[in-house]
C-alpha cells in the first residue's frame, strides 16, 4: 500500500476523480490499528457550480476548499452521512 503523492492532486478534478475510484483511504488509529475504506464513487465540481460548497462564499466551515490540493473537506450530509471531499 503506497501513499499517493501530493502532486497527484495538482490536476483538474475531472481527471483526478475517476483515478481515485478503487483507492483506499487509510487512517492509523492511536492504538496502531488501521481504519480503512475503498473509494467507490467520485464527483467533480467547479467553483462556479451551485452544488459546490465554496460557491457562495468563503467561510470557516469551507476554508479547506480554498487551500492547496490534496486536503480533506469533511461534512455531514442530511445529518447522518459523513462525506469526504478531496481538494
Amino acid at each position: 500500500m503506497n501513499p499517493i503523492p501530493s502532486t497527484f492532486f495538482c490536476r483538474p478534478a475531472e481527471v483526478v476523480g475517476p483515478e481515485l475510484v478503487g483507492c483506499r483511504l487509510v487512517k492509523r488509529q492511536e492504538d496502531g490499528s488501521l481504519l480503512w475504506g475503498v473509494i467507490v464513487e467520485t464527483e467533480a465540481y467547479s467553483q462556479d457550480d451551485p452544488a459546490c460548497h465554496g460557491y457562495r462564499r468563503r467561510t470557516p466551515q469551507n476554508e479547506t476548499l480554498f487551500g492547496p490540493p490534496g486536503r480533506f473537506y469533511v461534512y455531514v450530509s442530511y445529518g447522518i452521512h459523513h462525506c469526504v471531499n478531496v481538494e
